[in-house]
């Protein structure tokens, strides 16, 4: 298989495991994968979160926030703060819904899902935890790193 298709299937199978991440959780809204610059790189959202107001206005604006918010949290856990060690993944909960954000050091980049406040978080959460090898492998291929 050449280059150029290798890379084809690694996204092509990256977004099909996020429509079916997202579409396993009826109150899952969507998802997204951003680089280490903010930038999306790939997504999928149900047309039911623009009934909601429930996830991001703009991509491109959310990617900026999503690397910051990780910058931030990334400091709190370090040697200085909390001395918890590298992140691993965390869990935003508001008042509307909830979003899990995954690091994919593999490109230095993040996953995010989100939804409703009635997403089934730990379902979500060990189905992530098992899929994190796979994408991060996917997507090394996929975005070139």
């Amino acid at each position: 298989m050449s280059e150029v298709s290798e890379l084809h299937e690694a996204r092509r199978r990256i977004n099909e495991i996020l429509k079916k991440v997202v579409e396993l959780d009826e109150e899952l809204l969507g998802a997204i994968i951003v680089d280490e610059e903010g930038l999306p790189l790939t997504a999928y959202t149900r047309s039911e979160a623009l009934d909601l107001d429930i996830g991001p206005a703009s991509e491109e604006a959310l990617g900026g926030s999503i690397i910051d918010a990780y910058l931030k949290i990334t400091e709190l856990l370090g040697e200085n703060r909390l001395n918890l060690g590298g992140l691993k993944r965390f869990i935003l909960e508001g008042d509307k819904g909830v979003a899990i954000l995954f690091p994919i050091k593999t490109i230095n980049g993040l996953l995010l899902v989100y939804g409703t406040n009635k997403v089934k978080i730990g379902f979500i959460w060990t189905l992530l935890s098992e899929l994190e090898s796979k994408i991060a492998s996917l997507a090394s291929v996929a975005y070139g790193y």
